[in-house]
């Protein structure tokens, strides 16, 4: 081996050293954005000031992860290590309804995550598809203070004898994905759990996918002050 060669090999071990480190910074900021995220928009009472902060949120991660591909584009094993560190794909799943009263729209939505099982943790809201393989357990339970992907739907209402719903559906075929929708409004839990089951039919139908199974979870609440209904797939790891 030639000096030259050795020379080689140490600029490649810097150059990869130099690449970990940014990996690693970016990993940094990135968990420590999401903390802040999470602490954030628990106290905004806005659902289109949260909803913005999501997709800024969502931009900043898609950046990082651009980045980091092109650190690591002349690596395929590399660069798909990277990516299952940075987007784990969830292995387990349930679905799960909660309501409650208060004092604040804010404490009313805290009351019904509580008698959801998911009022301990910090939700990352999600979107719509469930991953393959991914593995149905009601009594899942999930650490207190957890970065929980979830897809939720909500409703809030201030006005006594208001009657409000929220349900979610998830979709499945077998071997394959599945597929969550949420929805709420001022109806009846039947009427909610019709309209979440007509919505997932219609993703399969637009996917040109058999629909096999269909779990749903529902809440029905009659407002008496502040009232609040929630509906959600947590999935978990």
């Amino acid at each position: 081996m030639s000096a030259a060669d050795i020379n080689m090999g140490m600029n490649d071990l810097e150059d990869r050293a130099i690449l970990h480190t940014l990996m690693y910074v970016l990993y940094a900021v990135f968990f420590v954005l999401i903390i802040y995220r999470s602490r954030r928009t628990a106290n905004l009472r806005s659902e289109k000031l949260s909803d913005k902060i999501d997709w800024i949120f969502l931009f900043l991660f898609n950046r990082s992860l651009y980045i980091i591909s092109l650190l690591y584009e002349n690596n395929n094993d590399t660069n798909l290590e990277v990516y299952s560190i940075v987007l784990p794909l969830p292995r387990k799943y349930f679905v799960t309804a909660g309501s409650s009263e208060g004092n604040s729209s804010l404490n009313a939505f805290d009351g019904a995550l509580l008698n959801a099982r998911v009022g301990n943790t910090n939700l990352l809201r999600v979107s719509s598809i469930l991953p393959p393989g991914c593995e149905y357990e009601p009594g899942l339970v999930i650490p207190p203070g957890s970065l929980l992907p979830i897809a939720y739907g909500s409703i809030t209402s201030s006005e006594p004898g208001d009657i409000i719903s929220a349900a979610v559906g998830v979709g499945i075929k077998k071997d394959s994905f599945g597929v969550i929708m949420e929805f709420s409004g001022k109806c009846s839990k039947k009427e909610a759990e019709e309209q979440v089951t007509r919505m997932l039919e219609e993703a399969f139908v637009m996917r040109g996918l058999e629909l096999d199974e269909v779990k749903v979870a529902a809440v029905e609440h009659t407002v008496l002050n502040i009232g609040c209904a929630f509906a959600a797939v947590p999935l978990w790891y």
